[in-house]
């Protein structure tokens, strides 16, 4: 009787599956474990990458998330901007549309003292 002959059968053969199921199991929990290891370290980068809008830039440049902070910074001047632009303008529309009502009733007064 062989010392890896667990069954007592006088063959190997179930035994040598059952021993390259274990290898295979454990082979791919290890896969598991250094893609866990490669995903966590992704995560991190990028973590690292969005975060520290509040600091300062570093040496090698700003981060995504300082990017992102900028761009909306951006964006909020241009819409304030905007609306500052269009108030100016819908006062000056305000403006002109009151004046050709007032030379519209001017011609109207002298139209009529005309005849």
């Amino acid at each position: 009787m062989n010392a890896l002959d667990w069954s007592g059968n006088g063959n190997l053969a179930d035994e040598a599956l059952v021993i390259t199921a274990i290898v295979g199991a454990i082979g791919t929990l290890a896969r598991i474990r250094i893609g866990q290891k490669r995903i966590a370290s992704q995560v991190e980068s990028i973590d690292s990458n969005l975060n520290h809008v509040g600091e300062a830039e570093g040496a090698d440049g700003p981060t995504i998330g300082q990017r992102v902070a900028k761009i909306d910074d951006r964006l909020d001047d241009k819409v304030d901007r905007i609306a500052v632009g269009l108030s100016d303008l819908t006062a000056r529309m305000m403006d002109h549309i009151a004046d050709e009502t007032k030379r519209a009733d001017r011609v109207d007064q002298q139209l009529r003292d005309m005849e």
